[in-house]
């Protein structure tokens, strides 16, 4: 299990993504627990990013990082130390993208129909409301390659939330995007959920009230409806 040793910089956002140096001497962004809506958060963000991950789908791989009880306070205000302390434990942890190019002035219609595709994908299936013109959620590397990020908003875990639509959300950038014949959400639909679902830590299911079995009806639930609205 990797353990968070160094904390180096936070970064702007409602999950206080924070980076990391752990004790394999690499650096991560930390997502924790004590923020935003907890545990939940850190579920919905490590299934959506390990399964679109294993898709091969431009996301940062996710992990469970360990956040050592009486971690020293040695960054940050007094607000973002209460924030560690209602850390310990397990948090999530994702691959760090280096040098990172914000593109909150990026033009959505000036990507790839590939990147469109997957985002309309991500966003559709695991129900994701915060892919804004305010909040895109985008990255670049130094390659130029854009990355797909910010997946703890989404709120497939929370069945009641909405009524089933056959579109994505009014404010969502790609609103106006079909859904229909996307090969990202064909592939997302035949994915081994039960795979991924195994690797959520457990503390984190049951802190939650749920069992692997909820989670995986959840999402199969979802599978069923979707496959009976579209051809994909």
């Amino acid at each position: 299990m990797l353990e968070v040793t160094k904390i180096l910089e936070l970064y702007k956002g409602s999950s206080f993504p924070t980076k990391i140096k752990a004790n394999d001497g690499k650096t991560y962004i930390l997502k924790m627990k004590g923020a935003g809506n907890g545990v939940k958060s850190l579920i919905q963000e490590f299934l959506v990013n390990r399964v679109c991950f294993s898709l091969g789908f431009n996301v940062p791989n996710v992990y469970p990082i360990l956040l050592p009880d009486e971690f020293p306070w040695d960054f940050g205000t007094d607000e973002f130390d209460d924030l560690v302390k209602k850390s310990f434990g397990l948090n999530l942890m994702l691959d760090c993208i280096e040098n990172q190019i914000e593109t909150q002035e990026l033009e959505p219609n000036s990507m790839s129909v590939e990147i469109k595709n997957q985002i309309v994908a991500i966003d559709f299936f695991f129900k994701n409301f915060d892919r804004t013109k305010q909040s895109n959620n985008f990255l670049k590397d130094r390659t130029g390659k854009l990355w797909i990020i910010d997946h703890g908003s989404c709120e497939f875990l929370n069945e009641s939330i909405m009524e089933e639509s056959k579109t994505l959300p009014s404010n969502h950038i790609f609103v106006s995007e079909t859904i229909q014949n996307n090969r990202y959400l064909s592939q997302i639909i035949q994915f081994d959920f039960q795979r991924i679902i195994q690797e959520i830590p457990q503390s984190w299911v049951i802190e939650i009230g749920l069992k692997e079995k909820d989670i995986f009806l959840i999402l199969n639930k979802r599978i069923h409806w979707i496959l009976s609205k579209f051809y994909l």
